[in-house]
C-alpha cells in the first residue's frame, strides 16, 4: 500500500505535500524507508551486498563438490565483452533519452504497477 501511496505523489499535490510533511520526521521517515526497503528486497547496497555472498557460496559449493568449472581466460572475456556491451548500448539507447521528468513517471508508473501486483498476491495468498 506504501508503494501505491508514493506511486501517487508525482500524480497527486496532496499526496506530494503529505510525503514533504512526513520529510520533516527524518528519523521516522528513515525507520518506514528501510522496513519498506527491507520488506520489498529494494534494499540498495545492502541488497547487492546480499546477492554478493550469495554468489560467493554458489561458487564455493561448485568448487567444494569437485565441479569442473570449464572456463578459461577467453570464457571470461567473452562474458566481459558481452556484459559491457549490453551495459553501454542499454545507457545510450534508453537511459540517455530519459530526462528527469520523464524518470519520475516511469519510475512512479513502475512504483504503482509494483504495488498493484504485491497487493493482488497478498490478497491471492490468503
Amino acid at each position: 500500500m506504501f508503494l501505491l501511496f508514493v506511486a501517487a505523489k508525482n500524480y497527486s499535490f496532496k499526496i506530494n505535500e503529505i510525503i514533504k510533511s512526513l520529510a520533516r520526521y527524518e528519523k521516522t521517515y528513515f525507520i518506514l524507508m528501510g522496513v519498506v526497503h527491507g520488506l520489498t528486497n529494494l534494499g540498495g547496497s545492502l541488497l547487492a551486498a546480499s546477492y554478493a555472498t550469495f554468489a560467493i557460496f554458489q561458487i564455493m559449493t561448485l568448487i567444494v563438490s569437485g565441479y569442473n568449472i570449464n572456463i578459461g581466460l577467453s570464457g571470461v572475456g567473452i562474458y566481459l565483452i558481452v556484459g559491457i556491451s549490453i551495459f553501454i548500448v542499454t545507457e545510450k539507447l534508453v537511459y540517455m533519452d530519459i530526462n528527469n521528468a520523464n524518470y519520475s513517471k516511469n519510475f512512479a508508473a513502475f512504483l504503482l504497477l509494483s504495488g498493484m501486483l504485491l497487493c493482488a498476491k497478498s490478497i491471492w495468498l490468503f
